[in-house]
């Protein structure tokens, strides 16, 4: 955990990811440092539950979630995460068993680094002093009494509330606007409007045909956090929301009216008609008297083909006819490669889309721009 005022990060180590481990951690988290206004995490199981709802709604904090798969959303505690494992890893030198005991040392090492951005170290704002060193304090005379110490305590309060905080959260927009023109001048920022149309990147894959965007979906809204809230083409908003990247936009003109999708049902045969497939659709409402023949090109979504396609156990001939080519070019090469020795350099540039394959070998190439060289002297 880290705090974002201070940069003052909490280390603990848990023995699973239970909701409950994660609650009560929380709770010891907060019982020692106060319970915060608004804590952010991922959209993990771990965090996303009813005990943490509960949690939430009794201790009476703001708990916002980033964008699904995208974890620069949370970029400082994700930063924090990779400087203690590496710290962490240094320390054990192979005995990983070993990992938890060094957790508290590595907390404190990483709390008393100085920090660019707030220019003090994360304990010193935490705590409103500096780490103690490793001396003998034993001998040291505090002649104060305890009104003083009471006095200069408060004193320091007031001071940290009054200028040090302010002065690091203009310090902290400051750095951050820097940040931000660095990015966008080297970053082509695409602004996506409401009630434009784009794709969504799709994020599990079966296999690697699978297609790398869905949609239509149409922008409800932009969230205060920028990411986006979107409807499909029967105004069902999506279970979640996206980031900028996730999204590409489309042209406007090619989308389908809304009252003009309807709902598959089932995928019930295939044929091959100049070329390419269509298939015999089965539409929900609707009996088997208006079943209707579709190219893919009419499906918002190609998981109903894909799905046919596994259910009836074949491949298409197209793809397959591919793999066939492949599989014999690979073939081949293993083939070549135990007879001749340097035909391992040899590179293999395989176009997908037909059945033509072009090779050259590195010797090959030399030699050609040897002679190419030697022509030139003459």
């Amino acid at each position: 955990m880290v705090d974002i005022a201070t940069r003052y990060c909490i280390l603990k180590p848990i023995p699973d990811k239970q909701s409950m481990t994660i609650v009560k951690t929380l709770i010891d988290v907060f019982s020692n440092y106060g319970f915060p206004r608004v804590l952010h995490s991922d959209n993990g199981g771990e965090f996303v539950n009813e005990l943490m709802q509960l949690l939430a709604e009794n201790a009476g904090y703001d708990h916002r979630l980033i964008s699904s798969y995208h974890p620069r959303a949370n970029g400082v505690s994700e930063r924090w995460v990779q400087s203690a494992v590496k710290a962490i890893k240094k320390q054990v030198e192979g005995a990983k068993a070993d990992w938890d005991l060094y957790v508290p040392s590595t907390q404190l090492y990483l709390n008393s680094k100085y920090n660019e951005r707030t220019k003090t170290p994360p304990f010193t704002l935490m705590f409103g002093r500096n780490p103690n060193d490793f001396e003998d304090f034993s001998q040291e005379k505090n002649e104060a009494t305890k009104e003083e110490l009471n006095t200069e305590l408060l004193k320091n309060i007031k001071k940290m509330t009054e200028i040090v905080f302010p002065a690091i959260y203009e310090r902290t927009k400051i750095i951050t606007n820097k940040q931000k023109e660095k990015f966008d001048a080297s970053h082509k920022l695409v602004s996506i409007p409401e009630n434009s149309y784009v794709m969504a990147t799709v994020n599990y894959k079966t296999n690697k045909l699978d297609a790398p965007y869905e949609g239509p979906y149409k922008v409800k809204r932009i969230t205060q956090g920028g990411s986006y809230v979107l409807e499909d083409e029967k105004g069902d908003l999506l279970p979640k929301n996206y980031p900028p990247s996730a999204l590409k936009m489309i042209s406007q003109d090619e989308v389908i009216s809304s009252n003009k999708f309807y709902q598959v049902e089932a995928i019930l045969a295939h044929k091959k008609v100049k070329g390419k497939y269509i298939y015999k659709c089965r539409w929900k409402g609707y009996d088997e008297s208006e079943d209707t023949w579709e190219p893919a090109s009419h499906f918002a979504d190609l998981k109903f083909i894909t799905e046919y396609w596994q259910r009836i156990g074949i491949v298409p001939e197209d793809i397959k006819t591919k793999y066939k080519i492949l599989d014999k070019k690979e073939k081949s090469n293993n083939t070549n490669k135990e007879s001749n020795p340097q035909s391992s350099k040899r590179k293999i540039s395989i176009d997908l889309k037909g059945t033509s394959y072009s090779s050259t070998t590195i010797d090959e190439k030399n030699k050609s721009q040897g002679r190419r060289k030697r022509s030139k002297r003459y």
